[in-house]
């Protein structure tokens, strides 16, 4: 029997079985859970609307896509079958300033970064402005987040157990 548990291999024996049964079927799951997690992207972009500003001022007085954005615009993404993640949510400016929020939000967590006096700079001052306890993950989306994923679960549980059950009635005739 299928169960909901928010594991990957389920996950795809899920999806596998939805696309076999019915293509469409796995495309109305994938809307419904983005149904389920776009009110949370919603309120982390209020969020970040109301309390992130730019953290140098090299994010300030220039039109490039640097340049911190008046407003961010916060998306749900799901992707059921994927190896890295069930669903994500991700941030980006609005208009033309599209990097500038995604930068502040991961630079130095993956180490990957140019090491530059300004990246130092720019890394130190947005882990003074914004702590994060996880220094992999980002420090604005990451944070809320962690404070609404128990609420997160429950809807998308919800939702899989209801694709779930959908399957096996189908499965069992």
């Amino acid at each position: 029997m299928l169960t909901a548990h928010v594991d990957t291999s389920e996950m795809k024996k899920l999806v596998s079985e939805m696309k076999q049964l019915d293509p469409n079927l796995r495309k109305y799951f994938v809307k419904e859970l983005k149904t389920d997690l776009q009110p949370f992207a919603d309120q982390i972009q209020g969020w970040i609307n109301r309390n992130a500003s730019p953290p140098l001022s090299g994010f300030g007085g220039h039109g490039g896509r640097t340049a911190w954005p008046t407003s961010v615009k916060a998306t749900a993404y799901v992707t059921p079958s994927s190896r890295k993640s069930l669903a994500r949510i991700e941030v980006f400016g609005r208009g033309q300033n599209k990097a500038a929020v995604k930068i502040a939000d991961l630079a130095g967590t993956k180490g990957t970064y140019i090491r530059t006096t300004q990246g130092e700079a720019l890394i130190q001052e947005l882990n003074r402005r914004f702590r994060n306890p996880n220094q992999k993950a980002g420090r604005f989306v990451w944070q809320q987040y962690i404070s609404r994923r128990g609420e997160m679960i429950h809807f998308i549980e919800k939702t899989i157990n209801e694709f779930a059950d959908i399957v096996e009635r189908r499965i069992s005739g």
